[in-house]
Order: C-alpha cells, then structure tokens, then sequence
C-alpha cells in the first residue's frame, strides 16, 4: 500500500511538471533619483504581463539617496524600470509611466544579479 501511494503521488508530480511555475528567481535594482524632480518608479515585465510593486502603484523617489528593488521573479524573464515624475508623468526614464515607452539600457534579467542607475535632469 506505502508503495502505492509513493508512486500515486510521483506520477502526480511527473504530470504537473508542466504546470509548474518557473523558477524563482530575483533581480535587484538600485536608483537614485538625482534630478530636480519628485518621481516615482516601477518595473515591469516584458515576457508576461507583471509589474512591481503592482496593482497600478509604484515607489517613491522622493530624495536623492539610492533606493534598492529586490525583485522576485522568474529566471531568464526581461524587467524594466520605469520612472517618472510624481503625479504629473511630464517627464520620463526607462519604459516611462505603465511601460509606455522603449529604452536602450533600462532593463535587466531575472536571476542575472543586481543593477544600478541614476535619474537625470
């Protein structure tokens, strides 16, 4: 019966191979805000739809001191930051406000170790 069972619950296991989520994963960025402005940022997800922190919110960069994102996330997957200015999205870095825009060097990929840039004037 204990025989059985161990191989009721290994079959099991071999069909949910496919089914199981990617290997966990994180990316760590770390930004400075250096321009004149109050921003926000967050990143995004360029494999699936995710973003962080989520649920349309994003972090504060209110000063000039370096803020660090410990992104969970699965390996090998694309993310890009995108900052902007608080409340009125004038102004933009990375993939902008809801990864709206393209950009040449804002992104990272999960499980490749940390990353660090600055805002601009």
């Amino acid at each position: 019966m204990r025989h059985g069972i161990a191989g009721l619950a290994l079959g099991l296991l071999v069909a949910m191979a496919g089914v199981l989520p990617a290997s966990a994963a994180s990316l760590t960025w770390t930004i400075t805000n250096n321009s004149r402005y109050s921003a926000q940022v967050s990143f995004y997800g360029q494999d699936r739809q995710v973003e962080w922190p989520g649920g349309g919110e994003s972090w504060d960069l209110f000063d000039h001191n370096p803020h660090t994102f410990n992104l969970r996330c699965h390996r090998g997957e694309k993310i890009c930051y995108g900052a902007f200015i608080y409340q009125t999205h004038a102004r933009s870095w990375g993939v902008g406000f809801n990864n709206s825009m393209s950009c040449g060097d804002c992104c990272g990929t999960c499980g490749d170790g940390s990353l660090a840039t600055s805002l601009g004037n």
